[in-house]
This record gives C-alpha cells, structure tokens and sequence, in this order.
C-alpha cells in the first residue's frame, strides 16, 4: 500500500512547512521593532554586503518517490540525502538579490527481498539558480529553481549491477532566518519545500566480477523504470560572506 510509504515524508514536509510559518510570523514582528539602522540594506552603501556574496550551505535533503522503479530498491517511498552548495550572489537592489551555486546531493536506500540484499545509492549534481527578497533583518523568503543530474547507482547481492542517469529540475520555494553574523559573516538556517521533476530511467541488474568491471551490455535482469523525482523538504544552515 502506498499511505504508508508516504506517511514519513508527509510528516517531515508538514514539519517544515509549519516551522516555516510561525517563524514567519514571529520573527518579522520583532524584526521591525529594531531600529531604523538595522534596516538589512540601509541608504548607507558601508551597510551593502559586498559583491559577489559567497554562500556555503549544508542540509538535509527528503524526498517521497512514488516511482515503482523504486520500490524495487526501497521498502517505502522515503529517500533521505545528505546535501552541500556553495554559490555567489551576483546581483542586488535593495532588499532583493540573486544568485546561482553548484549543489551536490548524496544518500541512498536498501533493502531484502527475497532473500536478496539490493540497495541504491542516488548522486545529485545540480545549478541552483535563487531570487531572494529580505523584508527585514532577519528573515528572507525565496524561491529556486534547480536543474540537474541524478546519477543512479543500484546493486543487488553479490555481483549484480546497474546504472544510469537521470535529468530533471528541483522547484522549490521557502525562508532564510538569520541566526547572527560576525563581522562579514552571517549565518543562517534554511527551510524550502517543492518538488523534483525528473525523467525516467531504465534499470538493468547486470552481472560484473568485480566493482571495478564496467556492467555487461547483454543479459541481465530488467528492473521497472525509475524516476526519482517527487515531492522534497530540505532543511539547512548556511553562511554568506
């Protein structure tokens, strides 16, 4: 059945969407009984952070991916990555900036069946490109568009292989809350909410001797197609400077 399987990712994406809110709610409020000079971009050009802005941001990265090319790989929908960026914001006027990074995200799945041990290993490679509007100090709402490439990397116990690639593009949108800086530096934690289009991919279990020996082109076990795209939450922190 498939509730169950999205029941995990359903929580976490409510999580992030609720946090997302009150704080929303919360801090703006505060942030605008600071006073004027605390305007995040003042008249002042000594207040402007400079340009280029470097960004360096690490996460946590979930996905709920309903493709059956999955299922064969995973006991339920819920793939979890580990995530890191690192970009330049290229353009600023007053409280709205933009930006693009290089973004890597990494983690996989396993599971039995039949007696089988198979696990997937997915390795994404994408360009973020953001639009970034800070109303107050504190707290900055975006939306991001990301096109990449998912490199797809199954097994199954002992020798059985496949691979392949996936493209497909991330749209996501959600809010920046500014922790603190130091000096030039400022810190913060992220929370976006969105979805992965991604195409399909076939997956094809191939017998290899050994990790290093490239996967057979004949024979081998054809597995459904798998897209590994889906709804997705990412919760971060990040520095600029």
């Amino acid at each position: 059945m498939k509730a169950p399987r999205f029941a995990s990712a359903f929580y976490f994406t409510s999580l992030v969407v609720i946090t997302s809110a009150l704080a929303s709610v919360l801090l703006p409020s505060q942030a605008l009984a600071e006073s004027p000079k605390d305007n995040p971009y003042p008249k002042s050009s000594e207040a402007q952070p400079r340009l280029p802005e470097i960004l360096v941001s690490t996460g946590v990265r979930a996905m709920a991916i309903p493709s059956h090319g999955f299922d064969a790989f995973a006991e339920n929908d819920v793939l979890l990555q580990s995530s890191f960026s690192a970009g330049l914001t290229f353009f600023r006027s007053g409280s709205v900036s933009t930006s693009a990074s290089f973004e890597w995200d990494a983690g996989g799945k396993s599971s039995s069946t039949r007696g089988l041990d198979v696990s997937l290993f997915v390795h994404r490679l994408s360009i973020p490109l953001e639009a970034r509007w800070q109303p107050v100090k504190r707290v900055a709402l975006f939306v991001r568009v990301a096109p990449g490439a998912n490199r797809l990397l199954g097994s199954a116990d002992p020798t059985l292989r496949a691979r392949n690639w996936s493209f497909g593009v991330d749209a996501t949108g959600g809010t920046a809350f500014m922790l603190g800086k130091a000096k030039s530096a400022r810190f913060w934690i992220t929370a976006e909410v969105g979805y992965s289009f991604a195409f399909a991919a076939s997956m094809k279990l191939v017998h290899v001797q050994n990790e290093d020996e490239a996967p057979r082109k004949q024979g081998g076990t054809v597995l459904p197609d798998l897209s590994v795209g889906g709804g997705l939450g990412r919760l971060g922190v990040a520095v600029s400077f």
